[in-house]
């Protein structure tokens, strides 16, 4: 057997011997039980969203798996006393779930409820609707592993049935401890609540200049712009300062909002490496302005990154006189990032900036300290 294999079996040995050990005694029956056979349909709100209609997906596909359960995927909240899986809005349509308990997990967290043949389940925003259908799963008997190479897209799946396949009345009430989750995210999909970046994460490629950023993938090679590169162009969540001071818009007629390196204007580069002169005053107030309309765009989206390019800090004057010591790159950075943090503050007050500890700004601040809305996110890299 190989290595792998052996993992992957002791794996399912230690799940199958907790659910053993877990596994008590059947619960005498109680007039607010939940009877899995009774429930027909998995009721979404009239126009569901993007992650009411994947939390349904995954209980319809998850519940016939494991419960031989053929569960129909209605719009609209169901009819008083119909056994019902009622997900999102529709849950709270139907007066499972109150406003107010979504209030109290915001962003991030969500509520389950069953009682009376009804299970119901939403969280205060989108990505907590997906992860409450899981944690539903998790409460009808479904446990979940990592495993990068799992035949379910990344997990290893263990089941154990509730007694007689009947659920008592519960209530859970959860949010996450880490605002901001983001680990191997193709792999969870909300199975163990990593951030599910397109309903969290601001996308630069689908906020203003679509012509610019607007693209299908990292390597093709956009036709609409003046400048070619083998590697092909693109910008991405993180390296965020091409977005924030396009090069195609302002490189031939404002070069000095480009940075300097060994006493050379950087010529026009790739996304990923056309860094910016965080010190040039337009450079701030352009910043400013085209991140706040980029939330203005992506109003439902809480983090923002502000994280300049992927390659080495400008050298000019007024950048080197902002560093405390040679070399170090942070003070004059987070400068940077507060004022722009400022202005999304009073416009957003929900948003959150994130900004990275990474290269060149890995070092601590020694003058400056991040606004109340910027997280550093610290990449030791090299």
């Amino acid at each position: 057997m190989t290595l792998r294999a052996t993992t992957v079996a002791l794996v399912l040995a230690l799940a199958a011997s907790q659910s053993r050990e877990s596994r008590a005694a059947a619960p005498e029956p109680r007039a607010g039980d939940v009877h899995l056979e009774r429930l027909g349909r998995i009721h979404v709100p009239a126009e569901p969203d993007s992650a009411e209609a994947e939390a349904a997906r995954v209980l319809q596909e998850k519940l016939e798996t494991y419960y031989n359960l053929e569960l129909d995927i209605t719009e609209g909240a169901p009819g008083p006393d119909i056994p019902a899986i009622l997900v999102g809005r529709a849950a709270i349509d139907a007066g499972m779930i109150a406003p107010t308990e979504l209030d109290a997990v915001k962003h991030d967290g969500y509520v389950l409820r069953g009682a009376g043949n009804r299970l119901a389940l939403a969280g205060y925003a989108r990505q907590g609707t997906v992860y409450a259908a899981w944690a539903l799963l998790r409460h009808l008997g479904l446990r979940l592993y990592p495993w990068a190479n799992g035949a379910d897209g990344g997990a290893v799946e263990v089941f154990e049935p509730v007694a007689r396949e009947v659920v008592p009345p519960f209530e859970v009430s959860r949010k996450p401890f880490f605002e901001h989750r983001d680990l191997r995210t193709h792999l969870d999909r909300g199975r163990w609540g990593g951030t599910i970046r397109e309903y969290t994460l601001g996308d630069p490629s689908q906020a203003a200049n679509q012509d610019l950023f607007g693209r299908d993938g990292r390597q093709r090679k956009p036709a609409y712009t003046k400048y070619k590169f083998d590697r092909g162009d693109w910008t991405d969540w993180f390296h965020t300062a091409a977005y924030l001071i396009p090069r195609d818009i302002y490189y031939e007629t404002d070069p000095e909002y480009f940075a300097i390196h060994d006493g050379q204007r950087i010529p026009p580069s790739r996304y990923a490496r056309s860094q910016i002169c965080t010190s040039h005053p337009d450079v701030v107030r352009i910043s400013t302005e085209r991140l706040l309309e980029w939330m203005d765009i992506q109003k439902d989206r809480r983090f923002f990154c502000v994280v300049s390019a992927d390659t080495r800090m400008c050298q000019c004057d007024t950048c080197l006189k902002a560093d405390p010591l040679p070399g170090q790159c942070t003070d004059r950075t987070l400068t940077w990032v507060n004022a722009i943090a400022r202005a999304a503050k009073a416009r957003h007050p929900d948003k959150v900036i994130l900004t990275g500890a990474y290269i060149e700004t890995v070092k601590p601040p020694l003058r400056v300290k991040p606004e109340s809305n910027v997280v550093l996110m610290y990449c030791p890299w090299f």
